[in-house]
């Protein structure tokens, strides 16, 4: 009989965050030499060459403060050059473009290991977010 057993690491590197998945065989039947190789099998997901592009004019979009009532702070965001920052508490973190995911604007933020979800009314314009840290969603409304 075979096992996989997965491990799944989310890390930063550098401006990009990268996901590895690591497969390896665990229980091995007697002569079968068939698995996944000899060798753990890492799969990168996302890589700083790989990230999909957004123009400036598409970050200006996502400037503005934005309140999470529920957690007691706000988030402002704006855009540094070809990035979007997310500034609290005057402490400015810049985030990284994943892309459109569920028809909705992703942004990582690397040094706290959280994610933003940008949610627009039906002209497109940014009215919330919501924010994925440990486990938990925050819901911040646009001032």
């Amino acid at each position: 009989m075979r096992s996989v057993r997965r491990d799944v690491t989310t890390s930063p590197y550098g401006s990009a965050r990268v996901r590895t998945m690591t497969l390896r065989r665990i229980e091995k039947s007697v002569g079968d030499d068939s698995y996944l190789g000899r060798e753990p099998l890492a799969i990168a997901l996302g890589h700083g060459d790989v990230l999909p592009a957004i123009s400036a004019r598409d970050l200006d979009r996502f400037e503005g403060t934005y309140d999470l009532a529920a957690a007691g702070f706000a988030l402002t965001f704006r855009r540094d050059g070809d990035t979007l920052d997310s500034i609290s508490n005057g402490d400015v973190i810049p985030t990284v473009y994943e892309g459109v995911m569920g028809r909705a604007p992703t942004f990582y933020v690397p040094r706290i290991g959280a994610e933003i979800t940008f949610i627009a009314d039906s002209s497109g314009a940014p009215t919330s977010i919501v924010l994925h840290q440990n486990g938990h969603d925050a819901t911040g409304v646009r001032r």
